[in-house]
């Protein structure tokens, strides 16, 4: 068994996420009090906005990304012992995670702290936030539709001042495009023109992954420039490229490009299947990669750890 260990992104947060990890007492009391850390790094109630119930607040990317970041954290941190025995005694072989996902990932190899990451990724939020008037762009998704044809379609319709472009290849028959909303309405109709079975109009304020995104890149890569990041004890998988990396120089430059480059979902479970991963546990709220990393391998063993109750799915795998 070769495993990897991949971390949600941005859209699979609720309400209540991590409470139980936050509250139990079969949880260690440092990995509990990393909650309480969080709030004193932002600077404001985090676990409020997490544990409250107001969605709205919650779904500010600000807010989203640093509780997405820690509750994978703070899950992961849970069962790191459990995963050092799986795998033949070797553990974890690689992490990924899906665009902000990547945060949580370089925390667990070590590469950022989490008080660093929390504070990367409130910036990170901020700046994409910003980066673009409400009202302006969004995001769409489209199923049933090849890489190419979306890609080819998105070319066409994108003119200066008027763009769509590919934001993620989440899996095959399920791509993300990105860009001015009036431009996404001609590309919804002429996708259709080619056999997609559905366009989906997502619940996001801002065309993120997209060329659109430019200034919270400038100010993203700024930020991280003053940043020192630790050598990895376990390679990262980059959003930018799909494939696996231990060299420091080469994390940071993705995490650069990350903000306004595709993410490479299906490249990077195609390379680590091909590497010899046959085990993936998504660590995290929600479920999705496990849903997608199905859809792009059936053959291999996908699991998701959400919640305190999913620990006990790490039983099926020794």
């Amino acid at each position: 068994m070769k495993i990897a260990v991949v971390f949600p992104g941005q859209g699979s947060q609720v309400l209540g996420m991590g409470h139980d990890v936050y509250t139990s007492d079969s949880v260690a009391p440092e990995i509990r009090s990393l909650f309480d850390s969080a709030d004193s790094s932002l600077g404001y109630s985090l676990t409020s906005v997490m544990f409250g119930e107001d969605k709205e607040a919650l779904g500010r990317t600000q807010n989203t990304q640093p509780a997405m970041v820690l509750v994978s954290t703070a899950l992961h941190e849970h069962v790191r012992s459990r995963l050092g025995l799986l795998g033949g005694g070797s553990g974890v072989s690689y992490y990924a995670g899906h665009s902000l996902g990547e945060y949580s990932a370089l925390v667990a190899s070590g590469v950022l702290s989490l008080e660093s990451a929390l504070v990367a990724v409130y910036h990170r939020g901020s700046f994409m936030q910003s980066a673009v008037p409400s009202g302006v762009g969004g995001m769409s998704a489209i199923l049933g539709a090849s890489d190419s044809d979306v890609a080819d379609v998105a070319s066409s319709v994108s003119s200066s001042g008027s763009v769509v472009e590919v934001a993620n290849f989440n899996c095959p028959g399920q791509v993300v495009v990105s860009g001015h909303l009036s431009a996404l309405e001609s590309f919804g109709v002429a996708i259709k023109e080619r056999g997609a079975k559905r366009v989906i109009k997502l619940p996001v304020s801002a065309p993120f992954h997209s060329s659109l995104m430019i200034e919270a890149q400038v100010k993203m890569s700024a930020y991280l420039d003053k940043l020192t990041l630790s050598s990895p004890s376990v390679p990262i998988v980059s959003n930018v490229t799909g494939s696996a990396s231990v060299d420091v120089g080469e994390i940071k430059s993705s995490l650069k490009l990350q903000v306004t480059s595709s993410v490479r979902w299906t490249d990077t479970i195609l390379n680590l299947v091909e590497s010899g991963v046959d085990t993936f546990i998504e660590i995290g709220s929600g479920s999705v990669l496990t849903g997608l990393i199905k859809k792009i391998d059936p053959n291999v063993t996908a699991i998701s750890i959400s919640k305190l109750d999913d620990v006990s799915k790490l039983d099926a795998l020794g």
